[in-house]
């Protein structure tokens, strides 16, 4: 049977993906089945889904442990990626022409399909193909046609977060919790015992071990400390991001929960302590006893992660401003985003406690300060406020009260508003926690404004050169000179060393 050029040129890219465990000579039997050359015909005529994955591996059953090692001999499959499990590299094909439209089968090239490889971690392939292909193409793409510049920077930064967002889920099943797997020999040596009380002891150990080991890793996961996330200098995102890990995390352990092994294990147990009265299995009863304990834990935990989530990513565009904006768009969203934390403190079942809405608006404030002094100094040093025009630098110092005043005058009408219904949940938060950072900020900002108001002023002087005021004016630049090689951060609010200094006109 001859195989078309379009047959062959898949033949060589599945080699490409497989090699060198596959043969040229087995590919080519492969695709000579009647039903494998079907399924290729039909997917180049442009007939049904417009992919096509081709996998190396072992049988998976459903529910099995996939990502177990597996003796068993690997074969080829076939799969528009509606059905089977990946347990390893596989490679896919895709139609890079509208449906119905029939690829040439005396063609080979790659324009109008496209070929691809999936590594054992799918959203591992995924992310590089996006930010090794797709996302340096696009930042270099220049045929947008009638798309205008904020649509395509919105795109750009959407696929950039969508990266990161990988990322973020990569990150976190690797630093994951991995329940490992029974002996493979003891669980077909229990498979084939018909009276699961005859089971030999090394058997019972190794189950009895396995569980216990499994109860002290949960036991140890769910008791670690949220370490940077408390901080508050994190800002809102990384409350956020924290909380999405933790879930991905969570729900990872609740699916291995699920695995069939992890079940096997936890029936030959019940079935030892309920098929006899021996005082032996006391111990066991116990170990199962604390296994529910610790599914109850993770369920409860997962849930709490889940719902945590779904609240806190209802802020998400709101203090995107925050990062992005300045201090006129961030007052602008302050309304919504107010209404939003309040109803996150109204009917969120397990954030709204005070402790962690207090943490939620003071990592907002947090992030408020930073964005204040982004907006003043831009991508210079703080030391280049020296070399600022003095107007325009006040004008941006006084945005940032603006933005502190905006800021509590929209919590305060939040407040009252709940107020008018005493029943339901308050605002009663440690509002010096809260706020207490950014009115420091603003001292400081106020004692800026001050001192650059005054250059401004010596400065207007100098240019118009006043009679009697030359020694007055050279005496000032000299203070002013004095006072920069001291080299403080002037936005370091923390530091009180620039609030001690008293400025002399003599």
């Amino acid at each position: 049977m001859a195989l078309a050029e379009r047959h062959k040129w898949c033949i060589s890219k599945m080699l490409e993906a497989f090699s060198p465990e596959l043969t040229p000579e087995a590919v080519q039997q492969f695709i000579r089945q009647d039903v494998n050359l079907q399924k290729f015909n039909t997917f180049f005529k442009g007939e049904g889904s417009g992919r096509m994955f081709v996998f190396y591996q072992s049988e998976v059953s459903e529910g099995e442990n996939w990502s177990a090692e597996s003796s068993s001999p690997k074969f080829l499959s076939l799969s528009d990626g509606n059905s089977g499990h990946m347990t390893q590299k596989c490679c896919y094909f895709i139609r890079n022409v509208p449906v119905g439209v029939a690829l040439d089968p005396l063609k080979s090239g790659e324009s109008d399909l496209l070929f691809g490889e999936l590594g054992t971690s799918a959203l591992g392939t995924i992310e590089a193909i996006l930010s090794q292909s797709y996302r340096p193409m696009l930042d270099t793409f220049d045929q947008w046609g009638k798309v205008d510049d904020e649509q395509k920077n919105d795109f750009i930064s959407e696929i950039g977060s969508f990266i990161t967002n990988i990322n973020d889920a990569l990150n976190s099943f690797a630093s994951g919790l991995d329940l490992r797997s029974p002996d493979p020999k003891i669980i077909r040596a229990v498979e084939v015992k018909a009276h699961r009380t005859a089971l030999p002891a090394d058997a019972v150990d190794h189950f009895e071990s396995l569980l216990n080991e499994w109860c002290n890793q949960i036991e140890d996961y769910l008791s670690q400390p949220r370490s940077t996330a408390d901080n508050d200098d994190v800002g809102p995102r990384g409350e956020l991001e924290y909380w999405r890990g933790r879930m991905q995390k969570l729900t990872s352990i609740t699916e291995q929960l699920k695995r069939v092994d992890v079940k096997q294990v936890i029936t030959v147990l019940t079935a030892l302590t309920k098929a006899t009265t021996d005082p032996s299995k006391q111990n066991i009863v116990l170990l199962l006893r604390r296994w529910k304990q610790k599914d109850v834990d993770i369920t409860e935990t997962s849930n709490e992660a889940k719902d945590n989530v779904k609240y806190l990513y209802t802020l998400e565009r709101f203090i995107d401003p925050l990062y992005t904006g300045n201090a006129e768009t961030i007052t602008d969203t302050l309304p919504a985003l107010m209404n939003s934390i309040k109803m996150i403190h109204t009917i969120a079942r397990y954030y709204n406690t005070p402790d962690r809405m207090t943490s939620l608006f003071a990592k907002i404030t947090e992030q408020m300060i930073t964005n204040c002094k982004t907006h003043i100094t831009g991508d210079d040093e703080a030391d280049a406020l020296w070399e600022s025009d003095p107007q325009d630098l006040v004008r941006k110092l006084e945005s940032c009260l603006k933005l502190n005043e905006a800021y509590q005058e929209q919590y305060r009408l939040t407040k009252n508003k709940l107020e008018q219904t005493p029943k339901g949940k308050q605002f009663s938060f440690n509002e010096m926690q809260i706020f207490g950072k950014f009115d420091l900020f603003c001292r400081r900002v106020i004692k800026l404004i001050d001192m650059f108001s005054t250059i401004d002023q010596f400065n207007s002087l100098s240019k118009n050169k006043l009679e009697g005021m030359e020694r007055l004016i050279e005496q000032f630049h000299l203070i002013v000179k004095e006072f920069r090689l001291k080299r403080h951060d002037l936005l370091d609010y923390h530091n009180n060393k620039f609030d001690v200094i008293t400025w002399n006109s003599t």
